[in-house]
């Protein structure tokens, strides 16, 4: 039998004990290098290492890449198997990602019930975009009973961990005094929050808290309406249009309300195809 120096097996025995205590790790980190940079297959095989050491992280991606036919043959039964898993062991993104599936029937037939478990578990563990759908749920009377006190309770837990959509709810919620008291102050407080985030949503609905009623202000209508029409949102593109068509909240000008009908007709909005072929018709 060959012997071998002494530091030599010294060498071996740590380099494994290191790779032993590393691997789930180095193959997590791996494998979201290769993901970042679109490489699929790799990152799966990665992910899937890293998933049978039970880091639940990597779970929740090979199911993802499962259910999504990324980097592997796309397999609903192996993307619930490895969800699950990472689900149990409370990751919120893999409670948040099967709560969806079962609510919009995604690769699963739709069980409201699930949907509403593992909505409830990832929300009562602080995940956002949870919370609000789980307050949805409540408001709406989704797999289970209406009660808007609960919803609301739901959405403002959401709102304050910055959840856009909540932000936008809540504000309504205040707009319509469904469940809440009317308040103009609470509304737009709400509003601008997720129109800080972009949310066109928010920005319309600011443009029509101030077009009406005892706070309307036509100049901040036109300048939200503007600020949702820049980000793409087609209803706002239509309604900057009638603006500068107008002279609402801004001067006329006919030459930018063409420009905003052109944009949202390119988009296949029906009223602003016609507005623009009314225009051309006046010009003719």
């Amino acid at each position: 039998m060959r012997k071998y120096p002494i530091f030599v097996l010294i060498f071996v025995t740590s380099c494994f004990l290191f790779n032993t205590a590393h691997s789930d790790v180095s193959a997590l980190e791996q494998a979201k290098i290769y993901y970042n940079q679109g490489q699929y297959a790799q990152a799966a095989q990665f992910f899937y290492q890293s998933a049978q050491q039970g880091v639940a992280e990597s779970q929740y991606m090979i199911g993802y890449l499962f259910h999504r036919g990324q980097g592997v043959k796309q397999n609903s039964e192996k993307a619930l198997l490895w969800l699950n898993k990472s689900a149990e062991q409370n990751y919120l993104e893999a409670q948040y990602f099967l709560a969806l599936m079962y609510a919009m029937g995604l690769g699963v037939p739709v069980d409201r019930e699930r949907a509403l478990q593992w909505y409830r578990r990832a929300a009562e563990s602080g995940h956002p975009a949870a919370q609000y759908f789980l307050g949805l749920a409540y408001k709406e009377g989704q797999g289970v009973a209406p009660d808007i006190a609960i919803a609301i309770k739901w959405f403002l837990s959401a709102a304050n961990l910055g959840n856009a959509d909540a932000q936008v709810m809540l504000g309504m919620l205040y707009m319509n005094n469904e469940g809440l008291d009317k308040n103009f102050a609470e509304a737009t407080k709400w509003l601008q929050l997720a129109a800080a985030q972009n949310n066109t949503v928010a920005l319309l609905a600011l443009a029509d808290l101030y077009s009406q009623g005892v706070n309307k202000d036509l100049v901040k209508a036109f300048e939200w309406t503007k600020k949702a029409a820049e980000l793409g949102d087609v209803k706002a593109q239509f309604q900057l249009g009638v603006l500068y068509e107008t002279g609402d909240g801004v001067q006329a000008d006919q030459l930018e309300a063409i420009k905003w009908y052109r944009s949202a007709a390119e988009k296949g909005d029906e009223a602003a195809v016609a507005k623009l072929k009314a225009i051309v018709g006046q010009t003719d």
